[in-house]
């Protein structure tokens, strides 16, 4: 066996760059070509957050819904104030950055 080729399936340790500084994450190996490897772990890392944020978004929906604090119409005609596109904007901006901090480790 290779020392140097990542074994599929298993989690590794690694140094990545972060907000802070050096940050020591657990990386795991899809496959062994690192390109392919950096978009599984993109892939993963999305659909993580992405069913985190529908799952409390269905929590907080329905808990305005049945305190009748809001109606199904009101959330779906709310619109960002242009005051707050600014932190919008910045949020989304960390959100895609942090997603595609694996391709820039390459």
């Amino acid at each position: 066996m290779d020392p140097k080729k990542p074994v599929i399936g298993k989690t590794e340790r690694a140094h990545a760059k972060g907000p802070i500084g050096d940050e020591l994450l657990d990386a795991t190996v899809y496959v062994d070509t690192p390109a392919v490897d950096a978009l599984y772990a993109i892939a993963v890392q999305l659909a993580a957050a992405l069913w985190t944020t529908r799952d409390r978004l269905s929590a907080i929906e329905a808990l305005l819904k049945e305190r009748q604090i809001l109606s199904e119409a009101e959330i779906e005609l709310y619109r960002v104030a242009p005051e707050e596109e600014g932190a919008r904007v910045a949020e989304r901006d960390k959100f895609i950055a942090d997603i595609f901090r694996a391709v820039k480790a390459l």
